[in-house]
């Protein structure tokens, strides 16, 4: 079975104005995607810094060079259904839904949403932001089949605030994320576990980076980047840190994981001049890693796409 490996591109004009103007540019990130073989890239959206006339042209660009496209909406369910701020939250979703939707019928494969459960600051308590969280997913799950059975709803490992910090994520430990999802039995539902994030942790609080067998057999989505212990810092190429990525992806091997890894970094990587040349080689390391190296599979339209080619053509 391949290895599905994508990376991240933000759709916002508002996260990345420079990415955005130089994506319009030739040759664009096209260019290094395909020449990196990558099976697909996650779109971030974030909540009122974005376009929907953006969002579906990427879509469909995307699509026309024969990429699958993921989605990462970057929405903050706190507060949900005690305020104002859920019900444009509850349309946006809606509308998510829709090109999710279309995603899926195109590749004709399951289309993939990856969330984050509610944050807040410290003085919030914990406990009222899982009950929002969950609160989010019990109707997010509730209205998804209502568009598409093919839709796969994932939550993510947060970033763990650095020890002082003023802030909260819900889903920021393997421990929290099993709560969430053991309150909402969906076979649709399950994990983004972000490696990063998790050796975050690791490095903050001492925490084990690596999850029990049954977290891993309900890891729908990845997000791999490496840590660099020194500054702190993650989203660093793979390879190029002190991440247990290795340990972490064999385990997900063991399990039985066919998932997709985003090779996710930050928007500065992005319009280096060694973009393309970086994802080659952390597209290589991340083959290597899930014992695949030299095992490559050549770069294929979804098979959605190549159903209509063959439809246009016959």
């Amino acid at each position: 079975m391949p290895v599905l490996i994508g990376t991240n591109f933000p759709t916002s004009a508002e996260y990345s104005a420079r990415v955005r103007a130089w994506s319009e540019a030739e040759p664009g990130p096209m260019a290094a995607w395909r020449a990196a073989e990558l099976d697909y890239i996650e779109l971030a959206v974030k909540q009122r810094a974005f376009n929907w006339q953006v969002l579906e042209r990427d879509v469909e660009t995307l699509h026309a060079n024969q990429l699958g496209v993921r989605l990462h909406p970057y929405f903050n369910p706190a507060g949900f259904g005690t305020s104002l701020e859920s019900s444009a939250l509850r349309s946006d979703i809606l509308r998510l839904l829709q090109i999710a939707r279309d995603i899926a019928q195109h590749e004709g494969r399951p289309a993939v949403i990856n969330f984050h459960a509610a944050s807040g600051t410290t003085a919030t308590a914990r406990q009222d932001l899982r009950t929002q969280s969950h609160d989010f997913y019990d109707w997010l799950l509730g209205v998804t089949p209502t568009y598409s059975s093919e839709i796969i709803i994932t939550t993510e490992f947060q970033l763990p605030p650095k020890p002082g910090e003023n802030i909260l994520r819900i889903g920021d430990s393997f421990e929290e994320l099993q709560v969430i999802k053991a309150a909402l039995a969906h076979k649709h539902f399950g994990f983004c576990w972000d490696m990063g994030h998790a050796t975050m942790r690791q490095l903050f609080y001492q925490a084990n980076p690596l999850p029990a067998t049954p977290f891993l057999r309900e890891v729908k989505h990845v997000h791999i980047h490496d840590v660099d212990f020194a500054s702190r810092n993650d989203h660093r190429l793979i390879g190029t840190g002190s991440a247990p990525l290795k340990q972490c992806v064999q385990a997900l091997v063991r399990a039985g994981y066919a998932g997709g890894y985003t090779m996710e970094y930050h928007a500065e990587e992005m319009i280096a001049a060694d973009y393309g040349d970086k994802l080659r080689r952390s597209r290589a390391a991340l083959l290597v890693l899930a014992g695949r190296a030299g095992k490559t599979q050549p770069l294929q339209a979804p098979s959605g796409l190549l159903k209509a080619q063959e439809e246009e053509q016959g």
